[in-house]
């Protein structure tokens, strides 16, 4: 509702009206002084500074809009690194590329809230870093075994070179029943903070109860640049078919840090990934067979589900751990 301008004093109109007279003049004058000035080389007006970006928790607090469920791997649009606001830094660093020259590289590339395959060259290239932590979160009673981790630590390590610790499960809210139901925006509230070139990259994996909203079938989801779940429960009940209900932990758990390492095809573009299952191996052999991470494993996996990560996926994470290029999506 507009609000009306306070009433005059009538005594003091004539006077304020030779005033604004003389205000009037002067700012012609201060006009054409300015004009004058632009025409002959005068300093601009300070630019007006551009509205501060929202921290960390406004970003965490719902799903960015190019970042919808697409199988369970976020979908994230091709787009140029110059084009990406993730909210991180803008500062930019030289980074080597495989050739020896140098590139830059936008600090803001390596946002933890970033698309997922975004910190897939600063968790595989050595000049980026040379320790990787993985930070594990978990819910009561779905908290992992000691094999999951152990296997979870050696595969990393195998695959990027580095040394790997894994952390013992930080217990967090929630009883972990499978009332719960799960987000991809709740998940992204348990993101790290972020991690600094050429210092520890920081990861974390959730063991959750319940179930994820966006697919009710999905065992785990990665939802973005710095984090992963695995519905620890839902896992347990599809490995009865197994009768390794450890077995499927740890494929599903492998199968999400392969999402936060680019695969497939979340950083190349090789165009080997499954049509049908974008960001997915075709492989039945390679964990990152879209199944693996599906209820559905047991029927379409009857011999019990691979933990490991297939010939052509080292081929890839071995030529991300050469390039220099941002995700393609």
């Amino acid at each position: 509702m507009s609000r009306p301008f306070p009433q005059r004093d009538r005594r003091h109109s004539g006077r304020r009206s030779g005033r604004a007279a003389a205000l009037g003049l002067l700012a012609l004058l201060l006009a054409a002084s300015c004009s004058t000035g632009s025409q002959t080389g005068g300093s601009a007006s300070p630019p007006v500074p551009a509205p501060p970006l929202p921290g960390p928790a406004a970003r965490l607090l719902q799903p960015r809009p190019d970042q919808v469920a697409n199988g369970h791997v976020a979908e994230i649009e091709r787009r140029s690194s110059s084009s990406r606001r993730d909210g991180g830094s803008s500062a930019a660093v030289p980074v080597p590329d495989a050739g020896g020259g140098k590139v830059e590289a936008s600090v803001e590339a390596f946002s933890p809230d970033g698309p997922v395959g975004g910190y897939a060259r600063l968790l595989l290239r050595p000049d980026l870093g040379s320790t990787i932590r993985v930070e594990v979160v978990a819910q009561r009673p779905a908290v992992p075994g000691p094999a999951t981790l152990a296997g979870l630590r050696q595969t990393l390590a195998e695959v990027t070179g580095k040394r790997v610790t894994v952390s013992d499960p930080m217990i967090i809210a929630g009883d972990g029943s499978g009332a719960s139901a799960w987000t991809t925006a709740r998940i992204r509230q348990l993101a790290p903070g972020p991690s600094s070139v050429g210092g520890p990259v920081t990861v974390r994996l959730a063991f959750l109860g319940g179930r994820f909203v966006d697919d009710d079938n999905a065992l785990g989801v990665a939802v973005n640049a710095s984090t992963a779940a695995v519905f620890t429960e839902r896992a347990r009940a599809a490995a009865g078919l197994f009768g390794d209900p450890g077995r499927l932990e740890l494929a599903v758990a492998t199968h999400e840090l392969g999402h936060l390492l680019g695969l497939v095809d979340l950083v190349l573009d090789t165009g080997r990934e499954d049509p049908e299952h974008p960001g997915h191996s075709p492989n039945r052999g390679s964990v990152m067979f879209w199944a693996v991470e599906s209820s559905l494993v047991g029927t379409l996996l009857g011999g019990g589900p691979p933990t490991a990560f297939d010939a052509a996926d080292r081929a890839d994470l071995a030529r991300i751990a050469q390039s220099s290029s941002p995700p393609t999506r």
